[in-house]
């Protein structure tokens, strides 16, 4: 993949496909994703403004430089901190919803053993292993 493609390619299906790829397996479990679009139905308009911001900075760099994202997967790595904070502020939010407060926690849990599991799917086998440096 070419840092200088076309227009049109920027945002082909294989520049948006590694752009999949690097977010389900360095930032976010996909099923998170879903629990938390819907938990962020839920949420009082005060949460709305820093979610939406969160989400705007993080697509923002994704559009600007879409085929340097899908290639350095690093970048998007730097980059996924909006997301995970757009992610906090819908949890936040819940917190605040009719919810029982049982039902609030086991989704943040639900969300928290997802991120915990894709961690040790993705990272920790090779983070355990010996380095000489």
């Amino acid at each position: 993949m070419s840092l200088w493609r076309s227009a049109a390619s920027r945002f082909s299906s294989e520049t948006l496909h590694a752009h999949w790829q690097h977010l389900a397996t360095a930032a976010v479990w996909p099923p998170v994703l879903v629990i938390v679009a819907l938990a962020a139905g839920t949420l009082s308009r005060r949460w709305w403004r820093p979610l939406l911001l969160c989400l705007g900075c993080y697509v923002a760099a994704l559009v600007i430089f879409p085929v340097l994202y899908a290639v350095h997967d690093y970048y998007g790595v730097a980059n996924v901190v909006f997301l995970l904070a757009a992610l906090g502020f819908a949890l936040a939010g819940l917190g605040e919803s009719r919810l029982p407060r049982w039902a609030t926690a086991l989704v943040v849990l639900a969300v928290m053993a997802g991120q915990i599991g894709l961690y040790l799917r993705t990272y920790y086998p090779g983070q355990k292993q010996f380095s000489p440096g």
